[in-house]
């Protein structure tokens, strides 16, 4: 199981600009991401908006409050950073706090003791991280930040501004799993992070619930693979098309529209079942948003029937199918716009194009 879902992870990591979904790696990988380029570049350079729910209100705790004042005496700035930062675009209550400052942890650790502020896990100290405990009542962790592992990959000041540097606000709306670099490398280090990543994949798969077939297809890379195992497990006819179906079209598909494909790929499906293929291979696929946007997607109906066929006096035969399939496929290029008439007037030509004259 813990393979399943590494390979799950590392299926729907994904990287940004020049990167599609299951490519692991950046053109140039980023191994580090170093406090000195938060404070250095300037927000309008990146995807900011504001932050200002009442979760967000909640946390400025006067031992908060403390928290920021003494980093801006001190002429750091102090962020918030990771898990907080995507509980609170998910609305939800974080219930601890992690910061991101361009302080270093010595400098934080000089100025912490100046200001007569208790520090505790004084190990954390050795791999940069700095623990603040203030007025007895709350932790207040510090990590120096060198790589971001878990998604949203973004920090949010504490004024409400969210700096987004990967386009984290977008994973997490499509509740994707997103590392920087190399996924494969990334998941296994450290171990904290990786349990991490397993447990933020199991949080965003609970609106999706993908079917046992479409989990084991994560681990086949051939269609011979699939048939083994399903001659070795006897898997029912509607799990094989489900696994099948999934294992052929879980690669990217190509067009501006990202939805499309999957519509036509509705339109195009012979088995009842076909729009729940659909749907889960965008499930394996974590393609939340196309997946919201086909749930509700009514197919438009083919104007076309075998009846129109006969009524022309084709008679039924090896092409009559084939004649319907390509009158199919022009209305699906139409954008579903050729009404009946116009697909009618071009039997001639698909007859030509087939050899049936």
């Amino acid at each position: 199981m813990w393979h399943a879902l590494r390979r799950c992870v590392s299926n729907a990591a994904h990287n940004i600009a020049k990167k599609r979904v299951f490519k692991n790696h950046l053109e140039k990988p980023l191994k580090d991401i170093q406090m000195s380029m938060i404070s250095s570049q300037s927000a309008e350079e990146f995807g900011t908006m504001k932050v200002d729910s009442p979760e967000f209100r909640n946390l400025f705790t006067p031992e908060l409050r403390q928290l920021a004042e003494i980093f801006k005496q001190n002429n750091y700035e102090l962020r918030l950073a990771g898990g907080p930062v995507r509980d609170l675009l998910l609305q939800k209550q974080p219930e601890d706090l992690d910061f991101a400052s361009n302080a270093t942890p010595h400098q934080m650790v000089e100025m912490f003791s100046r200001e007569g502020i208790r520090m505790i896990n004084k190990k954390g100290e050795e791999h940069g991280t700095v623990t603040a405990r203030i007025n007895n009542k709350l932790h207040y962790r510090m990590p120096l930040y060198k790589y971001i592992v878990i998604q949203p990959h973004c920090f949010s000041g504490l004024d409400g501004t969210l700096y987004d540097y990967f386009n984290g606000k977008e994973d997490l709306t499509q509740r994707k799993v997103a590392f920087v670099g190399d996924a494969n490398a990334r998941i296994w280090l450290p171990q904290s992070a990786d349990l991490s990543s397993f447990r933020l994949v199991w949080e965003c798969s609970k609106c999706t619930s993908p079917k046992p077939m479409t989990l084991l297809v994560s681990l086949i890379k051939t269609e011979e693979e699939f048939m083994n195992i399903h001659n070795r497990l006897k898997v029912s006819g509607e799990e094989k098309c489900n696994g099948l179906f999934v294992l052929a079209h879980r690669e990217d598909k190509d067009g501006s529209d990202p939805v499309k494909p999957y519509k036509d790929l509705i339109l195009m499906g012979k088995e009842k079942n076909t729009k729940q293929y659909v749907m889960e291979v965008l499930k394996y696929r974590g393609d939340q948003l196309l997946l919201n946007q086909l749930r509700d997607w009514q197919p438009p109906q083919f104007p076309v029937s075998g009846k129109d066929l006969i009524a022309l006096g084709i008679p039924k035969g090896r092409h009559f199918g084939n004649i319907l399939d390509r009158l199919k496929e022009s209305w699906i290029e139409s954008d579903y716009e050729l009404t009946k008439e116009q697909l009618l007037e071009n039997v001639p030509t698909v007859q030509a194009m087939l050899g049936k004259k």
